[in-house]
């Protein structure tokens, strides 16, 4: 009787340090303005404040000795058995944005965008638990939807803006200079018929003219990506190293299959863009012998790599994304829902990659 008694006496005691334990920390964390819970080794909420209720629209101590999977989407609550047994076999700490994309369910079923960092602790008991911090971030998330429709737009006007001039300058500019090129010809050749010596400096204004003419349509296409509207981005792409070859002697090469795109004219325009930036900084930086363009879907996105064989990019260019033309690409693919990549090549160079989603 003396053993089971004194075992009754150790239990008590037990569950009266742990009350203790839990109380001052409950008048720590209670006024704190980010949610937190105390989970055990069972996975059940042996503490939560009032903001993490508020949170999850529970009445206080609503949540109590309730098993913590009720605050997950339904669609999440069969794998976390798994992984609450595996972070108790090997626990460790967690902290916030780390890039996971993490969501949580309100009383009403609800979900809404969360940022979770996790610290085990161990009572003065020796019990183990962990304690959660969660942070709403669907405010951060709304304005960072916000801010990307704001910048797209901008991309948008930006690039309607320059369609525009490409027009002018392709129905008007080149169309004068077509017309002074056509009458100077025809001086030209009055001129020789009377044996003139001016008919050499007519001849040279023709041909002035005439590079005047072909440099002002390569302007109108480039600055408006009008070959977009007619061929796609794989037309715009081969323009582009048809273009460059021509301009640098360079070996320019595109990898992609016809009517690739992005779904989206929009984006297929950003994704031009940085193609663009990158070809030329390759060749104004890396004196490369070649420059490979690759465009191709892959697990619902689509893929755009630049890649030189030139003398490479710096280590502090690449860790900071230091000089303008970096930090516009980036802009682009960030303003269209993607990511940007900028790192070594594969023998040598650098190599561009912008990843975004398909529309």
């Amino acid at each position: 009787m003396g053993d089971f008694s004194d075992h009754e006496n150790v239990a008590g005691a037990e569950v009266e340090a742990r009350s203790v334990d839990i109380e001052r920390f409950r008048l720590v964390v209670d006024a704190a303005p980010n949610g937190i819970l105390l989970v055990d080794a069972k996975g059940e909420v042996v503490l939560i404040n009032a903001c993490a209720e508020k949170m999850f629209l529970y009445e206080k101590g609503e949540l109590d000795g309730q098993a913590m999977s009720r605050l997950l989407p339904e669609r999440y609550r069969g794998h976390h058995h798994q992984k609450q047994q595996s972070f108790f076999a090997d626990p460790e700490v967690r902290p916030m944005g780390e890039g996971r994309e993490l969501f949580a369910a309100r009383k009403d079923g609800s979900e809404f965008p969360v940022e979770i960092g996790l610290q085990p602790v161990t009572t003065e008991t020796g019990e183990k638990m962990v304690l959660a911090v969660v942070v709403d971030i669907s405010q951060r998330r709304r304005l960072q939807q916000e801010r990307r429709q704001m910048e797209q737009r901008v991309l948008e006007i930006n690039e309607n803006e320059q369609r525009r001039l490409g027009r002018e300058i392709h129905d008007d500019l080149c169309q004068q200079l077509a017309a002074i090129g056509c009458l100077a010809r025809v001086v030209e050749m009055d001129l020789k018929k009377m044996d003139l010596s001016a008919a050499e400096a007519v001849s040279e204004i023709v041909d002035l003219v005439s590079q005047a003419n072909a440099r002002a349509r390569e302007i109108s296409r480039g600055s408006a990506a009008a070959v977009l509207d007619v061929d796609g981005l794989p037309g715009a792409l081969k323009e582009l190293v048809d273009l460059t070859s021509k301009a640098t002697g360079k070996k320019c090469r595109l990898q992609c299959d016809e009517g690739e795109s992005s779904g989206s004219l929009t984006v297929d325009l950003q994704l031009y863009r940085i193609a663009q930036e990158a070809v030329n900084n390759a060749i104004r930086h890396g004196d490369p012998d070649e420059i490979s363009l690759r465009l191709r879907r892959k697990d619902g996105q689509i893929e755009l790599s630049v890649e030189d064989s030139g003398c490479g990019i710096s280590v502090e260019c690449l860790s900071g994304m230091t000089g303008m033309g970096l930090r516009t690409m980036s802009y682009r693919a960030e303003a269209s829902g993607g990511r940007l990549s900028v790192q070594a090549g594969e023998s040598r160079g650098t190599k561009v990659c912008c990843v975004v989603p398909l529309v």
